[in-house]
């Protein structure tokens, strides 16, 4: 039972990750069809409460970010469905991995941004999408709590 959520969680990944790059969007269903079998997951492995307490964390950091950045800039940081997305993010991770995966996150992000302003690719860049980096940042943190044994 536990593969076949994984592999649900995984192919969630990968498909919000594709969306977000090529068409700028992250679908509502997309994000509840991919938080479902987190939870479930979550469920199996350290409780359901620990699964929703990831996502009121994944929540509040996405929507502080927002909304601080509106009041700061006037414009918003990110999009809606990125702060949806933290919710979906959040229960895979739950509350007991979210420090972790939040530091792993935001040091890839910051590596694969520095190596694409090096490579001259964010100069013409208006939208920067989010969700490839996220997901993939959630995909490697969720093998290596696999390999580790703590997931």
């Amino acid at each position: 039972m536990e593969i076949i959520l994984f592999c649900a969680i995984i192919a969630m990944l990968l498909k919000i990750a594709y969306l977000d790059y090529k068409y700028h969007y992250i679908a509502d269903l997309d994000i509840l069809l991919g938080t479902v079998p987190a939870l479930a997951l979550q469920g199996l492995r350290h409780g359901i409460l620990n699964g929703f307490l990831g996502m009121v964390l994944g929540g509040m950091c996405a929507g502080l970010v927002y909304c601080l950045a509106k009041l700061r800039y006037g414009y918003t940081a990110f999009g809606g469905g990125d702060v949806t997305l933290f919710l979906f993010l959040g229960s895979i991770v739950g509350k007991q991995g979210f420090a972790g995966w939040s530091v792993f996150f935001s040091l890839f992000f910051l590596l694969c941004l520095v190596s694409l302003h090096l490579a001259k690719k964010l100069s013409s860049v208006k939208a920067f999408p989010l969700a490839p980096f996220l997901n993939i940042a959630t995909f490697f943190w969720l093998i290596s709590q696999i390999i580790a044994g703590q997931y």
